[in-house]
């Protein structure tokens, strides 16, 4: 799998940390580390949540690397 740095990036963007993420959308450190890390796939409802949060589409997860 690949690093999903534009989603590491965003984040960064916004002045987040991967703590102040995860906490926001209501999961663990690591889990939130994972998907950043490309280790991790999230779950539909999760990607929806990520997605609105930073107000890009669900489907860059599947687009962008």
């Amino acid at each position: 799998m690949e690093r999903r740095n534009w989603l590491k990036e965003l984040r960064k963007e916004k002045g987040f940390t991967v703590r102040d993420i995860a906490k926001e959308l209501g999961i663990s450190f690591s889990h939130y580390s994972g998907i950043e890390n490309g280790v991790k796939n999230p779950s539909l409802p999760l990607a929806l949540k990520i997605s609105n949060f930073f107000k890009f589409k669900v489907e860059d997860f599947v687009i962008r690397p």
